[in-house]
């Protein structure tokens, strides 16, 4: 999914003439607690334990918040018309602002601040440099699903043994 959305916004980056307004794209809450793990969000100061589980009756990480029946998590991407034209990049001039369940991370209670906007002056809609985000999620751009995820059945899968 990180891979996916990230090819998505350069591409309308790069593309004028193919702006979107909009890019939805759907998963499972098995997709979202991770997805929103690696943006680091609802994250505890102590891992959750069977001997530790009264003082975790406030954490953070809810499960029953986070994907109630059904989640989502979007990302706003902003064209910053005021930055320099000498930059070198032309991302640069994006900033993403995430919300969870249709409310912008800052106005989630536990839900943390987002790893990318340390220094963001706009508390209210936390905002990211588009660079800063894509250099803390970069780990997960270059997974080969291959190596991560082997399936030992794959080759009765292609026969049709399964």
């Amino acid at each position: 999914m990180i891979k996916d959305l990230f090819e998505q916004i350069e591409k309308n980056i790069n593309n004028d003439k193919n702006k979107f307004n909009i890019l939805l794209r759907f998963g499972h809450a098995e997709n979202m607690y991770p997805f929103m793990t690696a943006l680091g969000l609802f994250k505890d100061k102590l891992p959750l334990q069977s001997d530790n589980y009264q003082a975790h009756l406030t954490r953070n990480f809810k499960s029953g918040f986070l994907t109630p029946f059904t989640a989502n998590v979007a990302f706003i991407l902003h064209k910053c018309e005021n930055t320099e034209e000498t930059d070198e990049s032309i991302f640069n001039r994006f900033k993403i602002s995430i919300l969870v369940n249709e409310l912008p991370v800052s106005m989630i209670k536990n839900a943390g601040e987002l790893m990318c906007s340390k220094g963001n002056q706009n508390k209210k809609l936390q905002m990211c440099n588009y660079l800063d985000l894509k250099i803390q999620l970069k780990r997960y751009l270059n997974l080969d699903f291959d190596k991560v995820c082997i399936n030992n059945n794959l080759d009765k899968l292609e026969k049709g043994e399964l």
